[in-house]
């Protein structure tokens, strides 16, 4: 084998390698970009579901809850907060929509991961009155009935500890983005 041989075989093992590489690398842009889109598609697709819950609960608050006795202005406060919730759900759904791993940059796209959790924390802080009132009213009205205040303070217990300590996760969550966006914007 002399010299000319072994650089065309070098030759082609290289555009070999460089063929190999490029194969691959479009191989796991894609495989990156399916899994952010089906990450992004499965939150879409539950807060979707939420949407429908609270727009099937709106007329239930409304026609099922009077036939089983509950009747008045629980009705209409269970309606409002359904309502409420089915708007701040929708507002989430379109911001997450907004989020495009495959067509915007990373700084781009966590600026929006940034929005949607602000957001989510906004309403979630904002619906706790909501919630405390519907509830406070239901369970006056309920109260006849064995067990149902005990029970439904001590749900109000435990949901307002998980609730905290959600937050406080999504705060820290929160000030990492945040920090991070500052880097990658500074760098720029």
């Amino acid at each position: 084998m002399d010299l000319d041989d072994l650089k065309r075989t070098w030759q082609s093992q290289n555009e070999r390698i460089d063929k190999l590489e490029e194969q691959n690398q479009r191989l796991r842009e894609r495989m990156r970009r399916n899994s952010l889109s089906g990450h992004r598609e499965k939150l879409l697709n539950t807060y979707l579901i939420f949407i429908i819950t609270t727009v099937v609960m709106i007329p239930f608050s409304l026609l099922v809850l009077p036939e089983i006795c509950i009747d008045g202005i629980i009705t209409y406060m269970l309606a409002a907060y359904f309502v409420v919730m089915g708007v701040a759900n929708a507002w989430v759904w379109s911001l997450i929509r907004r989020i495009d791993p495959a067509n915007q940059t990373v700084c781009e796209n966590l600026q929006r991961v940034v929005n949607v959790q602000s957001t989510r924390r906004v309403i979630k802080i904002c619906s706790i009155p909501l919630v405390l009132v519907t509830m406070g009213v239901l369970l006056y009205h309920l109260r006849p009935i064995e067990g149902c205040l005990e029970g439904g303070i001590a749900g109000g217990i435990v949901g307002g500890i998980v609730g905290y300590r959600q937050d406080c996760k999504i705060r820290k969550m929160l000030r990492e983005m945040r920090a991070d966006l500052e880097d990658a914007l500074s760098e720029n």
